[in-house]
């Protein structure tokens, strides 16, 4: 479907991938699809989490769509392997506590390397 429809879809009909790789990281500095294509109805599910609300879920915010960070996804695979592997559940709730004090961070989209290499 060429982009210029997308806006044109109901919910659930389309997803976009933005992901545009530089480098060693994600650049979603710009966001893909303008606000029109976002609407109250839809959940907007961004699987970067650098920065945690990049501009594809700050557009479909201000519209009122419903919105999920990569962050959630990324604890999502942790947990569905940390259970694979061990058998036993994970922690979801503590790891996300346990992240907190670095949400900033990520916010910002520092997280990982600088331009020196280090963490």
């Amino acid at each position: 479907m060429p982009l210029a429809e997308a806006g044109q879809c109901g919910a659930a009909e389309w997803l976009a991938d933005q992901r545009h790789v530089s480098g060693d990281c994600i650049d979603a500095s710009e966001a893909l699809l303008p606000d029109t294509c976002f609407h109250p109805d839809q959940v907007v599910y961004d699987l970067v989490y650098r920065p945690l609300y990049t501009p594809l879920l700050q557009a479909a915010q201000r519209c009122g769509a419903t919105i999920v960070p990569g962050l959630d996804m990324l604890i999502g695979q942790g947990a569905a392997a940390f259970q694979l592997w061990t058998g036993l559940p994970f922690p979801v709730e503590a790891v996300r506590r346990l992240l907190q004090p670095f949400l900033p961070r990520l916010h910002r989209g520092s997280w990982g390397r600088s331009k020196a290499g280090e963490r």
